[in-house]
């Protein structure tokens, strides 16, 4: 049974360590405040929350792992997936090549 995109997005591509790579953030709350597994977020250093990478972002980085519970609009809480030299699969808006380095674009 082949695996659709909406099902890899948020999982690691590789052989991740989840117990050393995961933390748990703050975000914002209300209507629309959740965020998808597999979307790109980056740390605000002013508000101390995690947000949505969009261009120009800038700081740490981490990715929204498809773990349970996922975080939902009334959430103020998220897991964040932040190891360096891990591989996760993310939604992007181009091709990135393996190994390569990449960085967002929109939000």
């Amino acid at each position: 049974m082949a695996l659709a995109l909406a099902d890899l997005l948020g999982t690691p591509a590789d052989g991740t360590d989840l117990d050393r790579n995961i933390e748990i953030g703050n975000k914002a709350t209300g209507s629309s405040s959740a965020i998808a597994a597999g979307r790109v977020v980056f740390h605000t250093q002013s508000t101390g929350l995690w947000a949505i990478a969009t261009a120009g972002s800038t700081g740490r980085m981490g990715i929204v792992p498809k773990l349970h519970p996922l975080n939902v609009d009334a959430d103020d809480t998220l897991q964040v997936a932040v190891g360096v030299n891990s591989a996760w699969y993310v939604e992007a808006a181009g091709t990135i090549k393996p190994g390569s380095r990449c960085q967002p674009t929109t939000g």
